[in-house]
């Protein structure tokens, strides 16, 4: 049950074993989203759907395809819920001015093709993508060529919409890339127009994504052709082109998301300088990048791991792909900061022992206000505490159960469950109720 401002339930029980015990519980701790990672597309030697996805439990063998992507494209660029991975536009040669289309990669079925959801308010080619456990958001890119700064944002309720335009990002520009953690997300580097590099990293608050992105920061150097990914901590920018000195750089900035104003701290760096990587990703542990072209014409396999613990050493050849590739787009649940378990703080708690008399009992529990009380046979009982309150948005999340919780299942029977949204019965209300239906429980 989702236990807004005013909600109650209530039930009679026939319990076998020893004790009454109910909980509410902020989340059940069962495991979130999966451990992989996915480089998906290719722009060179050919377009391409190949999805390679990384096993981060086991990251030195060449990466298994999957998907693939509903059509061959590059420069498309990633997002990701916890059971989703989102693909957003994208360019091939006979597909001009690019692709406004989003591909949903079932995690859990990974090996289907990619399904077409949605729509971007328009073509997008090499921009960058980030996004929450809500929400994705991908923008900047170019339009035939031409940079802009609009910013999508996909809702992943609802993904078969046409995303909704927000932001935007505060100048207009291609060639750059973007991550984040749950709360903000950071577009960072690319060029306004050939060879205008910048070093600018803009903000958007997924709390309030209609304005202008704010400018934080500042990546060490302008540059373009960059991937990004991160924790919940820090955030990672790696590769790129950089001019002057016109060199395919292998530095890798590092921006703290607590002073997100500070110019980012060179790491690193990648075992061999490259661009056009298309995206990075990761776990809390880890950051990946894989692909790209190290001189013109020279393109790899080779998949780099960074360790965000020692972040200063040269990043470990890992991987690699499954065929040469740049452009690629990329998405992880295990990025971002995502969670990897729902919490399991139990907020409220009350015991009664022994029940198991043989009798049918009356358990009523209500939330009027956020404070939460239960009953039991008509009367009020407590936790050590009392009555619980608390402010904890529930929105989205199963907040209460009903003959399950904490991993456990109730034992006996259950019978006249009711619930009742919008109405938290008061004191006198739920005795009332008791005495209007003892008799049918023969109590």
């Amino acid at each position: 049950i989702n236990p807004d401002s005013e909600t109650g339930s209530g039930y009679w029980a026939h319990q076998y074993d020893t004790t009454f015990d109910w909980n509410s519980e902020y989340g059940d701790g069962s495991s979130l989203g999966t451990n992989y990672g996915y480089i998906t597309g290719n722009s060179a030697p050919a377009y391409t759907t190949t999805n390679n996805r990384i096993d981060f439990a086991s990251d030195t063998g060449t990466t298994p395809t999957k998907g693939p992507l509903s059509a061959a494209k590059g420069y498309h660029r990633g997002m990701s819920s916890l059971s989703y991975g989102y693909l957003g536009g994208g360019y091939h040669p006979s597909v001009h001015p690019g692709y406004s289309t989003v591909d949903r990669l079932d995690y859990s079925s990974d090996t289907d093709t990619a399904t077409p959801k949605g729509q971007l308010t328009q073509n997008m080619v090499n921009g960058g993508g980030a996004g929450n456990t809500s929400y994705g958001y991908i923008g900047g890119g170019a339009l035939g060529g031409t940079p802009y700064s609009t910013i999508n944002r996909i809702d992943y309720a609802d993904d078969t919409s046409t995303a909704l335009a927000k932001g935007p990002l505060n100048t207009a520009r291609t060639g750059l890339n973007a991550t984040g953690n749950l709360s903000y997300g950071y577009w960072g580097g690319g060029h306004t127009g050939w060879p205008n590099f910048v070093s600018t990293i803009d903000r958007i608050d997924y709390s309030n994504d209609t304005p202008t992105a704010s400018p934080k920061g500042a990546l060490s150097q302008k540059r373009e052709g960059v991937a990004a990914t991160s924790n919940a901590s820090y955030g990672y920018w790696g590769g790129g082109y950089d001019s002057p000195p016109s060199v395919y750089t292998s530095l890798v900035d590092r921006v703290d998301f607590s002073n997100d104003t500070a110019t980012a701290v060179a790491k690193g760096p990648l075992t061999v300088g490259r661009r056009r990587i298309g995206g990075a990703t990761g776990t809390t542990s880890y950051g990946y990048w894989g692909g790209g072209e190290t001189t013109p014409g020279g393109k790899v396999t080779t998949v780099d791991r960074l360790d965000y613990s020692s972040d200063s050493t040269t990043t470990s050849p890992k991987g690699p792909l499954s065929a040469i590739a740049m452009q690629q787009g990329t998405v992880s649940s295990r990025a971002n900061g995502f969670p990897t378990t729902s919490a399991t703080t139990e907020l409220y708690n009350c015991a009664l022992s022994p029940v198991n008399d043989g009798d049918w009992h009356n358990v009523v529990i209500t939330r009027v206000g956020g404070t939460q009380q239960a009953y039991y046979d008509g009367v009020g009982i407590t936790t050590t505490g009392g009555t619980y309150t608390d402010g904890t948005d529930y929105s989205g999340v199963d907040g209460w159960f009903i003959g399950k919780g904490g991993g456990t299942a109730f034992k006996g029977d259950l019978a006249n469950i009711t619930i009742r949204k919008g109405k938290g019965l008061s004191s006198s209300e739920v005795e009332q109720n008791f005495n209007a239906l003892k008799s049918r429980f023969g109590v």
